[in-house]
This record gives structure tokens, C-alpha cells and sequence, in this order.
């Protein structure tokens, strides 16, 4: 029930001021071509040997 209310608010909105969805909106602009895979928060890998 939240999530059909939370659309019909976004579709209200866009309605009214005639705009198109963006799908970015409110996100920071990335300079770079797009094709970069995301950063992993976590390295899975052996780390380099920092403790020796």
C-alpha cells in the first residue's frame, strides 16, 4: 500500500508540472563516460599482505 501511494504521488507530481521521470534526478553527475564498474565497498582478495 505505501509503495502504490509513493507512485501516485511521483506520477501527480510529474503530471502537474509536466515534466518527463528522470531517473537520476538528485544524483551527483558522474564526469566520467559511464562505463566504470562500481567500486567494491569490500575486497574479497588477499589485501596485499598489510599485517606482517
Amino acid at each position: 500500500m505505501a509503495v502504490q501511494r509513493k507512485l501516485l504521488i511521483l506520477i501527480w507530481a510529474l503530471w502537474r508540472k509536466d515534466e518527463a521521470y528522470n531517473p537520476r534526478f538528485g544524483q551527483e553527475e558522474n564526469k566520467a563516460s559511464g562505463n566504470e564498474e562500481p567500486k567494491p565497498l569490500l575486497s574479497l582478495g588477499s589485501g596485499g599482505g598489510k599485517n606482517k
